[in-house]
């Protein structure tokens, strides 16, 4: 089963949070993890290659943090996915023999349905944009429990 990453996840937690406030309004690391209860480290990583890809401007200083300068609607989950993790892959052997832990990549009978998986998954994960994500977690009534009835 394809898992989206903690790393993904806190990403998502920090741009969710950074939506609801005013355009240009800073938040600063410390608070987003108090707020989302997550490790500073990891959304501290997550938000630096969000900046790096201009998702996000760092701020710096005593009053610094982080804002949102993307255009949500034009960057997919595909995009963060690959921002944040490096790439979407539903088994490691897709990025090269060296990363196949069963040695048998090339006597491998479920490698060409596994690549043409990943492909699918790859393309679905291009139609959703990142508003599209954030803002269906902000419909009334909207619970973990009733997403996953969907």
């Amino acid at each position: 089963m394809f898992k989206v990453s903690r790393q993904v996840e806190y990403a998502l937690l920090a741009l969710q949070h950074m939506k609801r406030l005013e355009p240009g309004q800073v938040v600063p690391v410390r608070e987003l993890c108090r707020v989302q209860n997550v490790p500073f480290d990891v959304i501290s990583r997550a938000l630096q290659r969000l900046a790096k890809h201009e998702i996000v401007h760092a701020t710096r200083g005593a009053s610094g943090g982080y804002h949102i300068v993307g255009d949500l609607t034009q960057i997919s989950l595909y995009d963060l996915v690959t921002i944040v993790d490096g790439a979407v892959e539903v088994v490691p052997c897709l990025s090269g023999p060296g990363r196949c832990k069963c040695g048998t990549l090339d006597d491998c009978d479920i490698a060409s349905p596994m690549v043409h998986l990943n492909a699918r998954l790859v393309a679905f994960f291009k139609t959703i944009s990142l508003l599209e994500l954030l803002e269906t977690a902000q419909q009334p009534g909207h619970t973990l429990l009733t997403a996953q009835a969907q």
